[in-house]
């Protein structure tokens, strides 16, 4: 198992929160949190919204597409933006044949 850990920056509008490693039970905590600071940030700052950088993702289970699919209704409920970028490999099957693909990363 890979530790998950984040990076957080300010590009274009947007906060991008960059994650590497494993999402599952074991780290979900670790990306809810920057997850939601993310989003506080880009309320606060009156930025566009909020992007999720999956390309250092190498595992995603049901409880990571929860948590994505949970930061978009919240971003929506606000009036954010909320996209996932740079999904590949198995994360991006799971999330394509879960048929969140096209709502996270349109």
């Amino acid at each position: 198992m890979t530790q998950l850990t984040t990076t957080v920056r300010v590009a274009s509008g947007y906060v991008r929160l960059a994650l590497a490693g494993e999402i599952d039970l074991s780290s979900i905590d670790v990306l809810l949190k920057g997850q939601g600071e993310a989003l506080a940030g880009a309320a606060t700052q009156r930025l566009h919204g909020v992007v999720i950088d999956l390309d250092r993702v190498t595992f995603l289970d049901s409880t990571g597409i929860g948590a994505l699919v949970g930061g978009f209704r919240e971003a929506s409920a606000a009036g954010l933006r909320y996209r996932v970028e740079n999904p590949h490999g198995a994360v991006a099957r799971v999330l394509d044949v879960t048929g969140v693909l096209p709502t996270l990363a349109p």
